[in-house]
C-alpha cells in the first residue's frame, strides 16, 4: 500500500564522513590555538637540581670511599663527576658508564655561563674550589646560579 510518498527521516544527524571532517578541523584548530612552549626556565631549573644532586653524589662518594671526587665543566655544554683528579670520570651508578653528562641530551639550549669552577671534595666532605664558588647555568633568557658553600660543600640554588 505504497503511495510513493517520501517519508522524512527525523533526527538522522550527520554522516560519518562529515563527522571525520569536523574532527580533523577541530584537531587543526587545537594545534594552532595551543601555544608552543620551549622548556625555557624549566630546563635551567631542572639542570640546576640535577647538578646539585650530582655534586652531592660526588661529596658522598668522597666521604664513603676516602678518595677525592668532584665536578668539572668539560665544555660549556658538558660536565663530569670525577674520581681522584679531573679528567678521570667516576662511574655513573645508573648507567654503569663514565659519569659525563652531555647537557643537550637532556636540556635544550642550556649551558654553563662564564668561568666554571672545579669542585673537589676531600674525604671529610669539605670542598676545594678552584675558580670561585659559583656555577652559572643559562639558556639565554633564564639563569640559575649554584653556590658551593666553603667548608661544608652545601649547594644552594639561587
Amino acid at each position: 500500500m505504497s503511495t510513493g510518498a517520501i517519508i522524512p527521516r527525523h533526527g538522522a544527524g550527520h554522516s560519518f564522513v562529515e563527522l571525520l571532517i569536523m574532527l580533523a578541523l577541530l584537531g587543526i584548530l587545537a594545534v594552532i590555538a595551543v601555544p608552543t612552549s620551549d622548556v625555557g626556565r624549566a630546563g635551567v631549573d631542572a639542570l640546576a637540581h640535577r647538578l646539585r644532586s650530582d655534586l652531592h653524589y660526588a661529596q658522598e662518594m668522597a666521604m664513603s670511599t676516602g678518595t677525592s671526587h668532584g665536578f668539572r665543566a668539560v665544555t660549556a655544554t658538558s660536565y663530569e663527576i670525577f674520581v681522584g683528579a679531573p679528567g678521570t670520570p667516576a662511574i655513573d651508578p645508573y648507567k654503569q658508564t663514565a659519569f659525563v653528562v652531555n647537557i643537550p641530551d637532556y636540556y635544550r639550549n642550556v649551558q654553563f655561563s662564564g668561568a666554571q669552577p672545579t669542585v673537589t671534595f676531600i674525604s671529610t666532605g669539605a670542598p676545594t674550589i678552584a675558580g670561585g664558588p659559583n656555577i652559572v647555568l643559562s639558556d639565554g633568557t633564564a639563569t640559575r646560579t649554584l653556590v658551593v658553600t666553603p667548608n661544608t660543600g652545601v649547594v644552594v640554588i639561587q
